[in-house]
């Protein structure tokens, strides 16, 4: 699965090109310099906790403008990371913490791997992670958490603290709800990286905790990474005994593929089709089944679409009763307007769905046959690219490979034109 990044963020420092420009560059820093000391003078008496956020906001612009690369940053680029920075970042004043953790946050924008990759080297993750559980101030907390965010879209498990659980626990037990946010995004991040953290996180507070904040009428946000955690927790379960618990969230996710939200159903139907490799059978109890066929009308979104046809192909692949719901749904008609939709990875995916129906009895077959979907398999036998022709030949393949076809079956392939169009 795909991995989760805050939103894109476009750096507003200029590019300097000649001798006047750094001059004027170096002034500016200067006096960027004295007015942050002259605030932290003022602030010096004052609670932290209180303070005004345009205030704070004047700081870090001043400590930003000082942490900027030297004058000769338009020669071949450096590390990224800047010692100043890191230096900054382990400091015990909140001011120098929140300016580095800014700068950091504005260059994982511009250069994304290289920076998390010098992140990782120099032993930042479990620095940020400390920054993120301080209670010292609430910006340096959000703004931490964004940068991991960012940094977790990576495989970051060996640079992880020790106490990485307890670290989420007392975040989405104690933080801020954009913290909070945040913390289940990084939480989504992780546990797509690695089975064994997956399973200890499934076994702590954590599970219940991320349950609980779904179920409580949650932010598009939180609904946006709570759905996206979920699916990679319910990808390539190790056991029937991690089955018994992430099917928990089953009521959760009939829940949310009615949202109104892209992100939210696509993610919603993927952890669905995840849990299909568990049991098919408790999915359909989930009473998914009617609205996932309405889902499938949603041509203007290839995510939905996708996403849903994995799920419908996952039931239908189970025993001939499961293909039997598909079919009582009304999915047939849907699935044969599929077979026209412009996109070819939407064609094959619809006609393996067809295909796993087909693998069932003769009354299934006669049901593809009534909802006239045959004419349309075989047109695609010569108007598609080669994986919908392989995909539409299996599913007819199916429908004569039976012992339970019918000859009135096998007189109607005859008549559509079905051993011309394999013979071509």
């Amino acid at each position: 699965m795909q991995a989760i990044h805050v939103d894109s963020f476009k750096a507003l420092k200029p590019s300097l090109s000649s001798s006047d420009e750094l001059r004027r560059a170096r002034v500016t820093r200067e006096l960027n310099l004295k007015k942050l000391k002259r605030y932290k003078n003022f602030i010096t008496h004052r609670d932290v906790e209180k303070e005004d956020p345009e205030e704070i906001m004047e700081a870090i612009i001043g400590d930003v403008e000082m942490l900027e690369v030297d004058e000769n940053n338009n020669t071949e680029q450096q590390n990224v990371i800047k010692p100043k920075w890191v230096k900054f970042l382990f400091s015990k004043n909140v001011f120098d913490q929140l300016a580095a953790t800014e700068r950091i946050y504005r260059v994982l924008h511009r250069n994304l791997e290289q920076a998390v990759k010098e992140i990782i080297s120099q032993g930042l993750v479990e620095r940020l992670f400390e920054l993120v559980q301080s209670n010292q101030n609430q910006r340096l907390k959000s703004k931490a958490s964004l940068v991991l965010t960012e940094v977790t879209t990576y495989d970051v498990r060996d640079a992880l603290p020790s106490n990485i659980v307890e670290a989420i626990e007392n975040l989405l037990e104690f933080s801020p709800y954009d913290v909070k946010e945040q913390a289940v995004a990084i939480f989504g991040n992780i546990v797509g990286d690695s089975s064994k953290l997956r399973d200890l996180f499934l076994q702590s507070r954590v599970w219940f905790q991320l349950l609980k904040l779904l179920d409580e009428s949650p932010s598009r946000t939180m609904l946006c990474y709570g759905t996206f955690a979920l699916s990679n927790l319910c990808y390539e379960m190790n056991s029937s005994a991690d089955f018994s618990i992430i099917s928990q969230c089953l009521p959760l996710l009939a829940r949310f593929i009615h949202h109104e939200d892209e992100e939210v159903i696509s993610c919603s139907c993927w952890a669905l089709s995840f849990l299909c490799v568990g049991s098919v059978e408790a999915v359909i109890e989930a009473g998914v089944c009617l609205r996932l066929v309405e889902l499938l009308s949603f041509r203007w979104s290839n995510k939905i679409l996708s996403s849903t046809l994995h799920v419908i192909g996952q039931i239908a692949a189970g025993t001939e009763s499961h293909a039997q719901v598909v079919i009582d749904c009304n999915a047939l008609p849907a699935l044969h307007a599929l077979l026209h939709h412009n996109k070819s990875e939407i064609v094959q995916e619809t006609s393996w769905i067809i295909s796993n129906i087909l693998a069932g009895s003769e009354s299934q077959i006669q049901a593809v046959i009534d909802a006239n979907l045959y004419p349309a398999l075989l047109k695609l036998l010569h108007n598609s690219n080669n994986k919908t022709q392989l995909e539409a030949a299996w599913a007819i393949r199916q429908s004569i490979s039976r012992k339970r076809t019918s000859l009135l079956q096998i007189e109607y392939f005859v008549s559509v034109g079905y051993i011309e169009n394999l013979c071509k």
